[in-house]
């Protein structure tokens, strides 16, 4: 009986070892996706189109607001030279939440700033709102894989004309 129940405990503590995933290592992967959002947002305000780009896996989808889905690096690429070309950046890039499931994450939080034009004109200030999954790589990497923004403001009221 002694020897059944040694191996009943053991068979339970060996079953639960292989099936729990340490703590630490989904701290070091929140860290890991902290630092990947962080490094983007630096790499957007010092205007490095490549560097910002690098952050998303080759079959990202970009879900912009009020815009058609970007679909694959290429096209996203296309969608944020735009900016790059056209602006300078002021972004502050504030995480609320990260939660890992295996190889992929989540991250909510949201992006405010400006958008500075380089013709001089009037800059454009948002306030985003976002959430952000990423997936990991197979070197191990955290990548953008889908990313989606709405603004935080309310739209204005569209104008109605009077009737008379």
């Amino acid at each position: 009986m002694k020897k059944l129940n040694y191996l009943l405990v053991s068979f339970i503590l060996i079953t639960t070892a292989c099936t729990t995933k340490d703590k630490t290592d989904t701290d070091v992967d929140v860290e890991s996706i902290r630092s990947v959002s962080m490094k983007a947002a630096k790499a957007f305000n010092e205007g490095d189109h490549e560097s910002f780009i690098s952050f998303f896996d080759d079959n990202a989808i970009l879900l912009p607001e009020n815009a058609p889905s970007v679909i694959g690096i290429e096209p996203i690429a296309s969608h944020y030279s735009i900016y790059f070309e056209t602006y300078s950046f002021k972004i502050i890039n504030s995480i609320k939440e990260i939660q890992v499931s295996g190889d992929y994450a989540f991250e909510i939080g949201g992006w405010a700033g400006s958008l500075n034009p380089k013709d001089g004109s009037t800059q454009i200030e948002f306030n985003n709102k976002a959430i952000c999954i990423y997936k990991r790589d197979i070197d191990g990497s955290w990548k953008i894989y889908r990313w989606m923004y709405s603004s935080n403001e309310a739209p204005e009221e569209p104008h109605t004309p009077e009737i008379p």
